[in-house]
């Protein structure tokens, strides 16, 4: 992890205005009744999948401040999301 944002291949996403990868390829899923998202990078062929609740959050990852996301998830989709529950998740997407 590198100081200020977590690595992404070549770039790096901000920990504190994290902006989710918009040229990934997202196939809905669904198992055992449980509903995913699988991602696919283009460029490379790696693959893994989200749960569908994961996968709206990181939609909500447009390089816009915590502060933003908080309420907007909120709005949305009903979530009631900490700042530091973002930040390990935006973390754990920056891997």
């Amino acid at each position: 992890m590198a100081i200020g944002g977590a690595r992404c291949k070549d770039r790096f996403m901000s920990l504190d205005k994290p902006r989710f990868r918009r040229d990934l390829e997202a196939v809905p899923l669904e198992v055992g009744g449980q509903k995913y998202v699988e991602l696919r990078d283009p460029n490379t062929g790696v693959s893994f999948q989200l749960y569908d609740f994961e996968y709206r959050v990181a939609l909500a990852f447009d390089g816009l401040a915590f502060d933003k996301v908080i309420p907007w998830m909120k709005l949305v989709a009903g979530m009631d999301l900490q700042e530091s529950e973002l930040r390990e998740f935006a973390a754990r997407l920056g891997e």
